[in-house]
């Protein structure tokens, strides 16, 4: 009995170990979520505005997204590209769409029957940590839908230091989000 009783013990004790193992490797994505983004924690920031979209996208049943480098490139060069020209917009000033920014990027080898969609956010201060940034596009019913598409198989995170049109330097962070199927 008493061996029984070791075995059982050993068995539990196993199990608990590989469950909160896998719990806290499971919440570290996002455990930076709540910390506005510096120029030295952007790639923890884009991490954890991945695992949050993931987050709300499983909590409704639909697979979660994976990065892809093409729209990922995409992203960061229009969020750059909005907080040095002072625009906040899905299309540039020059007319530069987010499908053409995709393919120019090489998302889908270029393709343009490539399905893209692109969700846009910026906050200063305790407004432009991701979990902030992305409690803004959910509240969107346009951004919503977009994040919460069942078609997407990709995202691109753009997430950069500043806001467009803000006259101090380094206050806030802008964000692109590009959703894409090829």
């Amino acid at each position: 009995m008493s061996r029984t009783i070791m075995t059982a013990t050993i068995v539990a004790l196993l199990l608990a170990c590989t469950l909160g193992t896998a719990s806290a490797g499971a919440a570290s994505p996002c455990a930076r979520a709540s910390t506005p983004p510096t120029s030295s924690t952007l790639t923890q920031a884009s991490v954890s505005i991945l695992c949050l979209v993931n987050r709300e996208r499983r909590s409704r049943g639909l697979r979660s997204v994976r990065t892809s480098r093409a729209l990922t490139s995409a992203a960061r060069a229009h969020t750059r590209d909005m907080i040095v020209r002072g625009f906040f917009a899905h299309v540039d000033p020059d007319g530069v769409t987010p499908r053409r920014r995709a393919a120019r990027a090489g998302y889908a080898g270029g393709a343009a029957k490539a399905l893209i969609e692109e969700a846009l956010a910026f906050g200063t201060a305790q407004l432009s940590t991701p979990r902030r940034l992305v409690r803004m596009l959910m509240a969107d019913p346009h951004h919503r839908r977009t994040l919460l598409g069942r078609h997407w198989r990709h995202i691109g995170i753009g997430i950069a230091i500043g806001a467009p049109g803000l006259d101090v330097p380094g206050r806030g962070a802008t964000l692109t989000l590009n959703f894409g199927r090829p």
